[in-house]
């Protein structure tokens, strides 16, 4: 009987685990026909909305040592080496995926300690509205601006996603293709 017992509350204990995973899934995730829905966001909902509601993205390929004085717009920081007009669809949704996925980004209250020197960036055009995102491949910090936020976020989890988005737009910029590890 004792025998009978411990199987018993092994197994009962097992059942409980695994139901409170079950749950625990379920509503750490909003989903919506199976896709993730971007309400678990950390990122602001003004961010969430120029970004949805984006049509095309003008990518810069940026110098962040250089000392120039001229004006930038908003997160842009350093001198724009080389711009590219993207209406390309399947990249612009990538955009909007890897940026707003729920587990994209991780709420702390650490702060890295670095300089931020971005090497690329783009601008989200969406209603006459604009969005700003720098990333830094040195210390993986990426900033997003709009008229009314401005938020540095840890970017270690988007860093793949940034570089391979990267590649694609500036395909033979060296500084690039180095950090992918790929060679000419």
């Amino acid at each position: 009987m004792k025998k009978l017992f411990v199987i018993f509350s092994i197994v009962m204990g097992a059942y409980g685990c695994v139901a409170r995973n079950a749950d625990t899934t379920t509503s750490d995730a909003n989903t919506i026909g199976g896709e993730e829905t971007e309400m678990d966001s950390i990122l602001p909902p003004r961010v969430l909305e120029i970004l949805n509601d984006c049509d095309s993205i003008k990518w810069l390929l940026l110098d962040p040592m250089c000392t120039d004085t001229i004006e930038k717009p908003y997160a842009i920081v350093g001198e724009v080496l080389t711009e590219r007009l993207d209406i390309n669809e399947n990249r612009i949704g990538a955009v909007k995926s890897t940026l707003s996925y729920s587990k994209s980004f991780v709420k702390t209250d650490m702060k890295k300690d670095c300089t931020f020197l971005p090497d690329v960036a783009f601008i989200a055009y969406a209603n006459n509205q604009k969005l700003y995102f720098a990333y830094s491949f040195y210390c993986d910090l990426c900033r997003f601006e709009t008229d009314s936020v401005k938020e540095e976020l840890d970017g270690e989890l988007i860093r793949d996603a940034i570089l391979q988005l990267s590649l694609e737009v500036f395909p033979n910029d060296r500084y690039i293709r180095r950090i992918a590890g790929k060679t000419r």
